[in-house]
């Protein structure tokens, strides 16, 4: 029927707008994106281009647009599966880093922080998304310099533990790397420790 056509169409044009991505040709995925997105009668799908979008216009440098298509891929992933899920997660990350791109950083430490949470729920704590999200974070904390506002959270701190990230590839570089940004905002103590757990965890 149309519908399964429209289906065929969203997923050859979503397809083809990734292979252009991954060549950076942003520009001519952007069109076929916002195709796939109209040829979908699936929200979270209509979500994702949506997502797609905001990524390849965060890389044409439109800011704006990119944070528009972002927080419109929320909006649906929140309201199709509530406030604390996968979707959800991505796409408050991507939201996230757009934000910190237009220099909201203390938004962006929000929508990382909440990353963090959602990605402990639903994927636990071992997930490599809690480590890629706490890395994120830690970006937005070095950022912020010096403000108060950059400390980490006590919970979050609790969960770097070496224990947690035993068997998961990448997590002690994000641990290390959240460090390094805590120490580089003035909260030496806190960083180093963070030091501490990632250098056991890469070569203990």
């Amino acid at each position: 029927g149309s519908g399964n056509l429209a289906a065929s169409l969203a997923t050859i044009l979503t397809g083809g707008a990734l292979y252009l991505s991954t060549r950076a040709r942003y520009g001519e995925a952007v069109p076929m994106f916002r195709r796939a997105g109209a040829n979908t009668e699936e929200l979270l799908e209509q979500a994702v281009a949506a997502n797609n979008v905001g990524a390849s216009l965060r890389h044409l440098g439109d800011l704006d647009g990119a944070r528009e298509c972002c927080e419109r891929a929320l909006r649906i992933a929140e309201a199709v599966t509530g406030g604390r899920s996968a979707p959800v997660a991505v796409f408050v990350s991507g939201l996230g880093g757009v934000l910190r791109d237009q220099g909201e950083y203390e938004a962006a430490k929000e929508c990382f922080e909440r990353a963090v949470s959602i990605w402990e729920t639903v994927r636990g704590l071992n997930s490599t998304k809690v480590g890629h999200s706490v890395n994120n974070l830690g970006g937005v904390l070095r950022l912020q310099g010096n403000l108060d506002g950059a400390r980490v959270p006590r919970a979050r701190i609790a969960h770097r533990r070496v224990d947690m990230w035993a068997g998961a590839p990448g997590r002690g570089g994000s641990c290390q790397q959240l460090g390094c940004r805590t120490g580089g905002s003035g909260r030496a103590v806190r960083g180093n420790g963070m030091l501490r757990t990632g250098a056991a965890y890469r070569y203990g």
